[in-house]
Parts: structure tokens; sequence; C-alpha cells
């Protein structure tokens, strides 16, 4: 049977090309066939080498998620903390304060071993230490920025801000946040009432406390 090498158009990638041009010099005809697809092959992940390398700088990889919290150890529930009291209230004020799904909560022993999960869509989750107690807990924002405009809630009631110490199994492990643009909006600009002194009925000393308007006095 004759034995001939097959000419192949470098039309690829040099790298590619010369992979596959070494292949031609050394491989008999009948595996010489399979060339082409091994151009392919290497041509499809030369791309997507590319495409992991432009995504990385531009930000567009998909972030990996935390598992949902399911352990039973510690429990509790990660809430808006609309008025900042620090307790899970279902009618404050003719208003609720609903659990946040996606917060990443993370138990670290003694050792830095850590376990981490997400709070489910009701803000609920469940969580088991690796190692042995006592474990600090931390919840976060999870990385792909969904809930960014989030804050760390005011300490109070059952409430530990984002950081917990836990010295055993516990429930009520809870976690308040809390959007600083519900209250200022997106770009704050509040308006301060104060009230305004003054010394006498001295209009040097009219304008007191840097405000705009000087007080009246008298």
């Amino acid at each position: 049977m004759n034995r001939r090498p097959l000419r192949i158009s470098l039309l690829a990638s040099p790298m590619a090309s010369a992979f596959c041009a070494a292949v031609n010099l050394l491989v008999p005809y009948q595996i010489h066939q399979l060339s082409r697809k091994c151009k392919l092959i290497v041509q499809a992940l030369l791309l997507v080498l590319l495409y992991q390398i432009v995504s990385a700088y531009s930000g567009f990889l998909p972030v990996a998620q935390a598992a949902t919290c399911t352990g039973g150890a510690i429990t509790g529930v990660v809430f808006r903390d609309y008025n900042a009291n620090g307790l899970q209230e279902s009618n404050a004020g003719n208003f609720a304060e609903p659990g946040i799904g996606g917060i990443v909560v993370t138990a670290y022993d003694a050792d830095g071993t850590s376990a981490s999960c997400e709070t489910t869509a009701t803000g609920a989750y469940g969580i088991s230490p690796v190692g042995a107690f006592p474990v600090r807990v931390e919840f976060t924002l999870p990385a792909d920025g969904s809930l960014n405009f989030l804050k760390p809630g005011a300490a109070g009631g059952n409430v530990n801000t984002s950081v917990a110490f836990v010295n055993g199994p516990s429930a009520n492990i809870n976690a308040g946040f809390a959007a600083p643009a519900d209250f200022c909006g997106a770009t704050p600009s509040p308006e301060l009432a104060t009230s305004c002194g003054c010394r006498g009925c001295d209009a040097a000393h009219a304008v007191e406390l840097r405000t705009a308007r000087p007080c009246e006095c008298c």
C-alpha cells in the first residue's frame, strides 16, 4: 500500500497550523486523515481560551454561587430591616420586612475552615460548620453584584450586624440589611431641620449654628 503525506492548507492560527503540520510529517496517510479533525479541535480550544481571557477582563464570566443552605446546626433568617430595630416584623407600621434570598452565609471555625451557603428565597438559612464550635458566622452579599444596593443594618434585638460569634448549635442567628436609597433616594441630598439659638438680640450674632437664614431675635 502506498503511503504519502497529505498536504493541508494552513488556514488556522499559527499554533494550530504548527501542531497539525507536525502530524502531517509523522503520521501515515491513513491515520493522517484525522488531522483535519485535529485542526478543528485545536481551533475550538483556542477560541474557548480566547473567550475565557476576554471574559475575565470584561467581567462577563458567570460567577459561581454558593449552594442553598440546608444545614441544621445554626439557623436564622436574613431580612430587610426597614426600621433598624433588629427584629423582623410582619406588620410594623403597616409594612412587612421580607426575607432576602441569595445572601451568602459562611461559618468559620478556629482553624479557618469554612462552609458556605446561600439563603433561600424567604431569607431562611441553616448551616452546619465543617469544624468544631465556636464559629464565626458572616453574612455577605453575593459576588454577582445583584444585591450591592444593600448595606448591613443596625444592630439590635436578635440581629448581630453582618458577623456573629456562635458557641454552639443555635437558632435565630439573624441578620438585617437595609437599602440606603429607600430613605435618601439614589442621589442622597436630605434636608435637615434644626433649632436656631441666638445670644440676645445682637445682630452680629444673629447667624448661629452655620444656618443659612439669620435667627429672628426678640
